[in-house]
């Protein structure tokens, strides 16, 4: 695709779920290593639709699937490649808050259609980064719950101002 299309014209998605976790570092080190080229990479939380729906065990908790985010993160930070997730909530995603699609869109005062998929939970309510932050998806919550939720104290100008540089 990149071939045809031209560098740095091509996106890939990469859907989390139980099955890739412990595979998702080397992913990320696949994906710099064979095609440098690429445009940009979305890493997205699983939506509990289609088959996915039958198949409830192929969704992990959000505790189960951090350590593995934040590998990811650490991988694709610094290499050039610009890479964003949507469906993971902020708490998840420390020291990468910056990458979230949802914090982009909401910092600009855009609401997007996904945002009737997810939605904010009580221990948002005490969380710093609500404002930034559209919680987890609203199927996620209904197979596991809020509980995992950790409200944060960061300060969301910290957030919005790595805003202004590309998620690389």
């Amino acid at each position: 695709l990149i071939k045809v299309s031209g560098k740095r014209t091509v996106r890939i998605t990469f859907v989390v779920n139980a099955l890739m976790l412990k595979s998702m570092p080397a992913y990320a080190a696949f994906i710099l290593n064979e095609f440098p080229e690429l445009f940009y990479l979305e890493i997205n939380a699983i939506k509990l639709l289609g088959n996915s729906r039958s198949r409830r065990w192929l969704t992990p908790a959000l505790t189960e699937a951090e350590p593995y985010l934040g590998k990811m993160f650490k991988t694709l930070s610094g290499s050039g490649l610009t890479f964003m997730t949507d469906g993971f909530p902020l708490c998840f995603m420390k020291g990468f808050e910056h990458c979230s699609i949802d914090a982009h869109d909401l910092a600009k005062g855009k609401t997007k259609y996904s945002m009737d998929e997810k939605s904010n939970y009580p221990p948002c309510a005490g969380c710093s980064l609500a404002p930034l932050c559209s919680g987890p998806r609203k199927d996620y919550a209904a197979l596991y719950g809020w509980r995992e939720l950790r409200p944060s104290k960061l300060d969301p100008a910290l957030i919005s101002a790595r805003f202004e540089r590309p998620a690389k």
